[in-house]
């Protein structure tokens, strides 16, 4: 997912969900699959002061759940935070 974040991998994958006609047979990429597939397993905490239930559903899991080493490369660091930092739990298939 981090090297999908960077560019490095862009594999889709068509999904099989028969008896769905609206997502089976659909192409979407192999990155948002597995997150869509472990999103639940970040630990995170809610963020303060939400305004709505939309902003109930995205938790942050920086730096809670994810740990990124202060050595790392600046664009490895923020490409990390882009696809890790933030979870969003609400409905996305």
């Amino acid at each position: 997912m981090l090297l999908e974040t960077l560019g490095h991998v862009t594999k889709k994958i068509v999904l099989n969900a028969p008896g769905d006609s609206v997502y089976d047979g659909l192409e979407v990429e192999l990155g948002f699959e597995m997150w869509a597939g472990i999103r639940y397993a970040f630990l995170a905490n809610n963020k303060p002061n939400s305004k709505d239930d939309f902003d109930l559903a995205n938790v942050d899991v920086y730096p809670s759940g994810l740990f990124i080493d202060e050595s790392v490369d600046q664009r490895i660091y923020n490409s990390a935070m882009e696809r890790f930092g933030e979870n969003y739990l609400g409905c996305i298939h």
